[in-house]
């Protein structure tokens, strides 16, 4: 199987400079040059009805990319779980996601599938692909991981707790941070990340505690400012759309 023919790619941007994203989009799309069936969407989370400004020139630019007006911010879980029921949609069996803020290079495809029978998701924070029946099986991403690096820790645990191996460094040779992030992700954010993640995790293995607390997800000052106190966290709602 070639991971590249049941694949989705997808960007979420919130008011990045046009550059950061100009630069990542090149790079991913010189990456993938033997595999131009690859569907990438680019999910804009600016709040407004149009197109942030930053991102208007994707679609004379790069007309292979689709684009998608979220209107407002909800949240990277949620987010997540957006594209993966777009590749559902799509009849795909994986999903992937790049921030605008990384560079990826060619043979990260070729990577995936040589241990595509081994890892059911290879994650390295900015860049990631999951097996999308895999995701449905944990009931998704949890969207009461409203901060962030939640949802990245979130995600081990569930995978953990059900025994189903995942990569936290396979994709790592193949990407790095764009030369136009100036102002966030930078490599010692992204040390101290996994830094944290190694601690959190050796102590659930040890004594299967609960998330951590200094990550708590139930955050109720976040959300009542984001006024989702009400939300029915769990989409269960996805699956029947899917059926229509």
């Amino acid at each position: 199987m070639n991971v590249a023919d049941s694949l989705t790619m997808n960007m979420f941007t919130y008011q990045e400079p046009e550059q950061m994203i100009k630069e990542c989009l090149m790079a991913y799309f010189q990456s993938i040059r033997k595999y131009p069936q690859i569907p990438f969407y680019l999910i804009d989370n600016f709040p407004g009805w149009e197109f942030s400004n930053n991102i208007k020139f994707v679609i004379k630019e790069f007309p292979q990319v689709k684009m998608i007006n979220n209107i407002l911010n909800q949240g990277q879980a949620r987010n997540w779980n957006q594209i993966t029921r777009l590749a559902i949609m799509d009849k795909k069996e994986f999903c992937g996601v790049i921030a605008p803020d990384t560079i990826v290079h060619e043979g990260w495809v070729e990577k995936i599938n040589e241990n595509i029978n081994k890892y059911d998701l290879f994650h390295h924070l900015n860049f990631s692909v999951w097996k999308v029946n895999t995701i449905r099986k944990l009931k998704w991403f949890d969207e009461r991981c409203v901060s962030g690096g939640s949802e990245d820790l979130d995600m081990y645990f569930r995978f953990e707790e059900a025994g189903i191996p995942y990569s936290r460094t396979l994709l790592s040779e193949f990407e790095k941070r764009g030369d136009s992030n100036q102002y966030r992700n930078t490599n010692e954010h992204v040390e101290q990340f996994y830094r944290d993640t190694e601690y959190w995790l050796a102590k659930w293995r040890k004594d299967k505690s609960s998330f951590p607390k200094v990550m708590d997800i139930w955050d109720k000052k976040e959300l009542r400012r984001r006024n989702w106190e009400d939300i029915d966290w769990y989409p269960k709602v996805l699956d029947r759309d899917i059926q229509k």
